[in-house]
């Protein structure tokens, strides 16, 4: 991998740094082979409405709210407001709460590295750089294909948690 993605990478949690160790492939199997189990049962909480929020953002957005993309079996349904910090589920569900999303901007908007201002202007981290902006594809160009009145208050509220993470990452 390259150098300059490996390490834009790294920067916004996406790996772990390899601190220059490299494993073997014989090495890896032999770690594996030296563990009983593979699987696990689980009991798990389910969000048992995502598949709704989802057809209903895809219905909003059709194709990715920032670049376009249409590939709608890697699109994700991303929220504004995150799930957890939503106070009613009227809001969990809001399709105006969700942005259609490619998975390199979703997990920007998730880690409030980015979010955008009314007018669907981007909102970048300055914990990135201009080149690790470009590697994944956003740029102070980038800008939501639309905005709609309803969206106002979730990105109203996505922009506080953005500006609380900065203060916190000292940006």
């Amino acid at each position: 991998m390259d150098d300059t993605v490996a390490k834009a990478l790294e920067e916004i949690g996406w790996v772990s740094p390899s601190n220059g160790v490299v494993v073997s492939d014989d090495a890896a199997l032999s770690a594996v082979s030296e563990v009983t189990a593979t699987e696990r049962e689980a009991l798990r909480k389910e969000r048992i409405v995502q598949g709704i929020f989802r057809s209903k953002v895809i219905a909003l957005w059709g194709s990715c709210a920032v670049t376009g993309c249409s590939l709608s079996k890697i699109l994700v349904a991303s929220h504004l407001v995150p799930w957890a910090a939503c106070a009613t589920n009227q809001e969990r569900l809001d399709p105006f709460n969700g942005l259609l999303l490619t998975p390199n901007i979703d997990r920007l908007v998730d880690r409030c590295l980015i979010a955008f201002n009314d007018d669907g202007s981007i909102l970048l981290s300055k914990e990135l750089t201009v080149q690790e902006w470009a590697i994944l594809g956003v740029s102070e160009k980038s800008k939501l294909r639309f905005v709609r009145p309803a969206m106002l208050p979730y990105l109203r509220k996505h922009r506080e948690l953005f500006r609380t993470c900065e203060e916190s990452r000292g940006t």
